[in-house]
């Protein structure tokens, strides 16, 4: 064994030294928008989104989320307040046609929280929105 190990050790080559890594900084990410168009309502699922941003926000901040829509704003805007996401979610009302093309746009993510309403032609509009 003992022969079997100075053998090794006069065949290796000798270690380099290798240089110190240097520790960079996280690179900071621009915060994920995210936008919801349409009813506020249960029916659309807003409830949904809500709860759902609300667990997002215990993992990170780095987002923000558009609820553009007419319908039951005031009750949501509170569900959003109760939660603690109030300041990540801003509730706009009604837009028109032109706000719902540049929120679209702008956005990283747009959400369709509605169970039954994820329908083929609103993924398609909304994609169509990103389409130079």
């Amino acid at each position: 064994m003992r022969d079997w190990c100075s053998f090794c050790r006069k065949r290796a080559k000798p270690r380099q030294r290798r240089p110190a890594l240097r520790v960079l900084p996280k690179a900071r990410r621009a915060a994920v928008s995210l936008v919801f168009l349409g009813e506020v309502g249960l029916r659309k699922g807003v409830d949904l989104l809500i709860e759902a941003l609300a667990l997002l926000a215990r993992r990170t901040q780095e987002w923000t989320c558009v609820v553009a829509g007419n319908g039951e704003v005031a009750r949501f805007k509170s569900m959003a307040g109760e939660l603690g996401v109030a300041s990540m979610v801003q509730f706009t009302g009604w837009i028109d046609a032109e706000e719902v093309h540049r929120l679209s746009r702008e956005s990283v993510v747009v959400v369709l929280p509605s169970p039954m309403n994820a329908s083929p032609r609103r993924m398609a509009f909304a994609r169509s929105a990103t389409v130079g």
